[in-house]
Protein backbone atom coordinates (compact mmCIF):
# COMPACT_ATOMS: atom_id res chain seq x y z
CA UNK A 1 0.00 0.00 0.00
CA UNK A 2 2.59 2.28 0.69
CA UNK A 3 4.60 2.22 -2.46
CA UNK A 4 1.17 1.99 -4.40
CA UNK A 5 0.52 5.56 -2.46
CA UNK A 6 4.13 7.46 -2.53
CA UNK A 7 6.00 5.09 -4.75
CA UNK A 8 8.17 3.61 -2.09
CA UNK A 9 7.99 3.05 2.08
CA UNK A 10 10.73 5.33 2.54
CA UNK A 11 8.39 7.74 1.09
CA UNK A 12 5.50 6.98 2.80
CA UNK A 13 7.15 7.26 5.71
CA UNK A 14 8.43 10.29 5.67
CA UNK A 15 4.23 11.42 4.36
CA UNK A 16 3.72 9.74 7.79
CA UNK A 17 6.37 12.54 9.69
CA UNK A 18 4.76 15.10 7.88
CA UNK A 19 1.28 14.48 8.55
CA UNK A 20 2.07 13.66 12.19
CA UNK A 21 4.12 17.14 12.53
CA UNK A 22 0.94 18.90 10.97
CA UNK A 23 -1.22 17.15 13.73
CA UNK A 24 0.85 18.66 16.02
CA UNK A 25 2.48 14.68 17.33
CA UNK A 26 5.95 16.48 18.42
CA UNK A 27 7.08 13.20 20.05
CA UNK A 28 6.57 11.68 17.09
CA UNK A 29 9.17 10.06 14.94
CA UNK A 30 7.66 7.05 11.70
CA UNK A 31 10.62 5.07 10.66
CA UNK A 32 8.83 2.10 9.05
CA UNK A 33 4.74 2.13 8.22
CA UNK A 34 4.07 -1.43 9.77
CA UNK A 35 5.01 -0.19 13.26
CA UNK A 36 6.61 -3.15 14.33
CA UNK A 37 9.95 -2.05 16.94
CA UNK A 38 12.98 0.30 15.47
CA UNK A 39 15.36 2.23 17.07
CA UNK A 40 13.92 5.74 16.72
CA UNK A 41 10.66 4.63 15.92
CA UNK A 42 8.71 6.71 19.09
CA UNK A 43 5.63 8.71 19.85
CA UNK A 44 3.73 8.66 22.83
CA UNK A 45 0.38 8.76 24.87
CA UNK A 46 -0.53 12.32 23.91
CA UNK A 47 0.31 12.03 20.45
CA UNK A 48 -1.26 8.86 20.12
CA UNK A 49 -4.50 10.20 21.45
CA UNK A 50 -3.61 13.51 18.86
CA UNK A 51 -4.00 10.56 15.90
CA UNK A 52 -7.05 8.64 17.44
CA UNK A 53 -9.11 12.37 17.65
CA UNK A 54 -8.24 13.43 14.01
CA UNK A 55 -9.40 9.33 13.33
CA UNK A 56 -12.52 9.80 15.04
CA UNK A 57 -12.81 13.34 13.68
CA UNK A 58 -12.65 12.18 10.12
CA UNK A 59 -14.04 8.77 10.16
CA UNK A 60 -16.47 8.03 12.16
CA UNK A 61 -17.43 4.99 11.10
CA UNK A 62 -14.35 3.26 12.74
CA UNK A 63 -16.40 2.43 15.98
CA UNK A 64 -18.51 0.17 13.77
CA UNK A 65 -14.97 -2.05 13.81
CA UNK A 66 -13.08 -1.00 17.10
CA UNK A 67 -15.95 -1.73 20.00
CA UNK A 68 -16.03 -3.76 22.63
CA UNK A 69 -18.64 -5.11 24.81
CA UNK A 70 -18.62 -5.90 28.19
CA UNK A 71 -21.28 -7.99 30.21
CA UNK A 72 -21.75 -9.92 33.42
CA UNK A 73 -23.55 -13.42 33.01
CA UNK A 74 -23.69 -15.55 35.78
CA UNK A 75 -20.80 -13.24 37.51
CA UNK A 76 -18.56 -14.08 34.95
CA UNK A 77 -17.24 -11.42 32.49
CA UNK A 78 -17.64 -11.44 29.08
CA UNK A 79 -15.94 -9.78 26.75
CA UNK A 80 -17.36 -9.32 23.47
CA UNK A 81 -14.98 -7.75 20.32
CA UNK A 82 -16.88 -6.56 17.53
CA UNK A 83 -15.63 -5.96 14.24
Amino acid sequence: MAEYIAGSEEAFVQMMNDRAKELGMTDTTFKNCHGLDEEGHVTSSYDIALMSRELLKNHPDITKYTTIWMDTLRDRKITIIKY
